[in-house]
């Protein structure tokens, strides 16, 4: 029971920051902040934080991220028939990171980008899932 209860502290002490933007490259408007300190999921079409089917762009700022790894979907049900795109993050940022669009796979630094084609996810995205796990050792 302890072991479980250590990995929970541990989990919640990871945090996270990303703003999503209306163009590519981090330009135009901003569509939403979003900030955890545990695995969640946003569902635009339910979540009035962030507009539906704007983002096209990113920016992750700095921080101790451990493992994490974001999902961002055309789908707002998070179903994988449609565009995805993952982001892996592993461990620190320590500059914020551009993701210029959603629809290119790179590397950047310790952050890598994976997009699943479909139709295009750029200016679609309808859920962000963030599942964070700290670094043991």
């Amino acid at each position: 029971m302890l072991a479980i209860t250590t990995l929970a502290l541990l989990v919640s002490s990871v945090l996270g920051d990303m703003t999503l933007y209306e163009g590519n490259n981090g330009s135009q408007d901003q569509v939403c902040t979003l900030r955890w300190d545990k695995t969640t999921e946003w569902n635009f079409k339910r979540y009035s934080g962030c507009q539906n089917d704007e983002a096209r762009s990113a920016r992750i700022f700095p921080g101790d991220y451990g493992f994490t790894l974001i999902t961002l979907y055309d789908h707002p049900d998070g179903s994988k028939g449609d565009d995805y795109t993952t982001i892996m993050i592993n461990g620190r940022v320590d500059e914020p990171i551009l993701i210029g669009s959603f629809e290119q796979t790179q590397s950047i630094k310790n952050v890598q980008v994976t997009f699943n084609r479909h139709n295009g996810l750029d200016g679609k995205v309808s859920r962000v899932e963030v599942m964070s796990f700290p670094f043991m050792g």
